[in-house]
Parts: structure tokens; C-alpha cells; sequence
């Protein structure tokens, strides 16, 4: 039997245990096995299915989403000690002692993967040949003088041209 608890939330100390081939579901919704009053949790957000000896995690398409050891998630085979958070409310998985992540053994009739040999790296080899260098010309300097009034638009031709007000 596996068993979540809830450890941080309005339900703290809530447990549900279930076992191979149950299917707990998480939410706000009543009907849900492991109803949560959150209101960051959708009605209903996530879905624990145990499968042999291992249990996925599968978000509901929720509105805020399920996290699993503070990383979002859609899906993840739970490890005994992960913590899932939903909403504000944190739940502790805790498996039955069994191996919680499937292992497949390969059989007799399944070829061995190819051994892929490193690259042979030579060390203290000299650095690759510096590219030439090309001769180019000096930057030259250009300097510019602007003629006062010019540029400045002062009136309707936008030249410096407009006639000098009057004070009075």
C-alpha cells in the first residue's frame, strides 16, 4: 500500500492509502478520492494511478498546475519522500517499499546496445595555426565644421533664414 498525507494546507495531517490498481484522484470536487478545500486547486487537478510497483502522477489539465519537489510536472513515476504540490496545499508520497520506478531486464532474445568508444582526444598538442594577419590602411579622422545657423530649423523654409523678431 502507498499513502499520500497532507502536510501543508488547510487538511493537514489528511491521508489516503491506496494500493495496486486504485486510481486517486486529487481536486476541490467532492467525488474526488482525496478532496482538497484550495481554492488554487482545480476541481479536478491531478490523478495518482498505481501500476505494479509504480505510481504516476498525472496532472488534469489544471489551472495552475502540479508540482512535483518544487519542478512542474504533467506526468512523473512517484519516488517514496517526493512531495506534490497543488495549489498551496503539499501532499508526501510515501510508497509501499517496493521499487517505485519500473526497471525492465533485458531478455535473451533482445540485442545488446553497440558500446560507443569516446573520441580520442590528444592532449598537449599546440593550438591551431594563428589566422594572417591582414595590412589595412589607418582609420582616418575627419573632422566637419557646421556654419552657425545652419540646419536649425528657426522658420517656415527651415533654413536659418527667418527674419529676427522685434521685442518690444
Amino acid at each position: 500500500m502507498a499513502r499520500l498525507t497532507i502536510e501543508a494546507g488547510l487538511q493537514q495531517g489528511t491521508q489516503v492509502e491506496f494500493g495496486e490498481g486504485d486510481e486517486i484522484k486529487i481536486g476541490r470536487s467532492s467525488d474526488n478520492g482525496l478532496p482538497i478545500d484550495d481554492t488554487r486547486v482545480s476541481r479536478y487537478h491531478a490523478r495518482v494511478v498505481a501500476q505494479g510497483d509504480a505510481y504516476l502522477l498525472e496532472d488534469l489539465d489544471s489551472t495552475n498546475g502540479t508540482r512535483v519537489n518544487e519542478k512542474p510536472v504533467t506526468r512523473k513515476i512517484l519516488q517514496t519522500g517526493d512531495v506534490i504540490g497543488v495549489g498551496t496545499t503539499k501532499l508526501l508520497f510515501e510508497g509501499d517499499g517496493t521499487s517505485a520506478i519500473p526497471t525492465i531486464q533485458p531478455t535473451a532474445t533482445e540485442p545488446e546496445a553497440p558500446k560507443l568508444a569516446a573520441p580520442k582526444i590528444a592532449l598537449n598538442t599546440p593550438p591551431p595555426k594563428a589566422r594572417p594577419k591582414f595590412d589595412l590602411p589607418p582609420v582616418k579622422t575627419v573632422k566637419v565644421k557646421l556654419e552657425p545657423g545652419r540646419g536649425k530649423r528657426k522658420g517656415p523654409n527651415g533654413g536659418g533664414d527667418a527674419p529676427k523678431r522685434k521685442r518690444r
